[in-house]
């Protein structure tokens, strides 16, 4: 578990700018997910994808909120395109890849792996909360 130690988002950490975020940690400190809730509720989900040699992983915190949460369209996405090629606008190759544009990735679960699976180059964003955990999944397809 030393990795979710260094890990900003399981390890607590939280930036904000907004005073009034300061003020609902001090009200409602037991209503919030702490450090350890979000440590315990990580999941782990893979994904076979035809394509690659191995699964890919995607790490979860759903005490966290909506974002961190690994959504049905995601997973079916991953389940249907790579069996489904005609689906894609034109077949990728290596020198011409697909373009993909994830707005409000959450865990970046479908980006990501579609562009580990096709030869596609991948943008990717979500709210600064987000991008540590965003961050984190991406690490994990880096060879």
């Amino acid at each position: 578990m030393a990795a979710a130690a260094a890990d900003p988002l399981v390890a607590g950490a939280t930036v904000s700018s907004d005073s009034d975020s300061d003020d609902l940690h001090l009200l409602l400190p037991n209503l919030l997910p702490s450090a350890a809730t979000a440590a315990s509720d990580a999941q782990l989900h893979h994904f076979h994808l035809p394509a690659l040699p191995s699964p890919i992983t995607v790490r979860t915190l759903p005490s966290l909120g909506l974002t961190f949460q690994l959504w049905p369209s995601a997973s079916t996405l991953l389940r249907v395109l790579p069996a489904s090629p005609h689906l894609l606008p034109r077949a990728p190759t290596p020198e011409s890849p697909l373009g993909i544009l994830e707005l409000g990735s959450g865990t970046g679960a479908a980006g990501l792996a579609l562009a580990a699976a096709l030869p596609a180059h991948a943008v990717l964003s979500d709210l600064p909360a987000a991008l540590p955990n965003l961050r984190h999944n991406a690490r994990w397809l880096t060879p």
